[in-house]
């Protein structure tokens, strides 16, 4: 646990309207999906892997306290470095990923695709307390707010055009 470091990480909070056209594969059906993200925690920093983040939502909103400069005295924190079109990607990547399951539910398999688009989204920037280790390729996350643990390992993949780390 000593080897865990603490920081306050740069987050959107995102609420609002999303829809998806999906196309199951080999098939000239097509389903349209309507919801409603409501208080999706986006990470807006590129220094720790998007996917394990994601690993350890939610976050406690009930527990979510308006800022105070107070909270990161003597804490570490990132700063948000993505553009405002790359947060808008990962947005559509967290919305893809939540309506994924769903969608493979409906359609009984797994081979579908799917076309994003929102609405008026409102987005409320947040710093979330966030712990972590990096040991080589092994990152291991921990939610500041709920304790929970997501790990990825960086794996060397082979691909058409040579060898890439993942």
């Amino acid at each position: 646990m000593k080897q865990f470091k603490a920081y306050y990480l740069p987050y959107q909070i995102v609420r609002g309207p999303v829809s998806a056209t999906v196309h199951r594969t080999g098939n000239s059906r097509v389903y349209h999906c309507l919801g409603y993200m409501e208080g999706t925690a986006v990470s807006t920093s590129s220094q720790l892997d998007n996917l394990v983040l994601n690993g350890i939502e939610p976050f406690d909103w009930s527990a979510a306290r308006p800022f105070e400069y107070g909270y990161i005295t003597g804490h570490n924190v990132k700063l948000s470095d993505l553009s405002d079109a790359q947060t808008n990607c990962r947005i559509m990547d967290e919305c893809e990923q939540d309506f994924l399951p769903e969608a493979e539910k409906v359609t009984r398999t797994s081979g579908v695709n799917l076309a994003m688009e929102t609405g008026e989204i409102s987005a409320t920037s947040a710093l979330l307390p966030v712990y972590f280790i990096k040991c080589g390729r092994l990152t291991a996350v921990m939610n500041g707010q709920t304790g929970r643990i997501a790990a990825s390992k960086k794996r060397k993949k082979k691909s058409s055009r040579g060898s890439s780390n993942r």
